[in-house]
């Protein structure tokens, strides 16, 4: 069993490393505040497009199941309510594929 301990612990690891990893990379190339906060021509609109995809796609992950379960009695509808997420999520992703090139 995972104690809540590992769980923080792995947690904060990884924020650390991640955040370690992001000022090695920028290497000093931030020159304020507001350079990390906008994007000021620094993305084209695949990459802004992506991200905003992604950012509704986890919003959609995380809140359409536990909302549809206490909206809608999800045992009667469990078949059609997992066909439609899935469906719904494949659809999406294969869409996003389209655009690689």
């Amino acid at each position: 069993m995972i104690t809540t301990f590992t769980v923080m612990f792995l947690l904060c690891i990884t924020v650390i490393s991640f955040t370690i990893i992001g000022i090695v990379y920028s290497n000093g190339r931030l020159g304020s505040v507001d350079d990390f906060f906008t994007a000021r021509g620094s993305t084209g609109t695949r990459i802004l497009s992506a991200t905003f995809l992604a950012s509704f796609l986890g919003v959609f992950i995380l809140f359409t199941p536990p909302e549809e379960s206490t909206l809608n009695d999800f045992a009667k509808k469990k078949i059609w309510f997992k066909n439609a997420y899935f469906n719904s999520l494949i659809i999406t992703i294969l869409y996003v594929c389209s655009f690689g090139s």
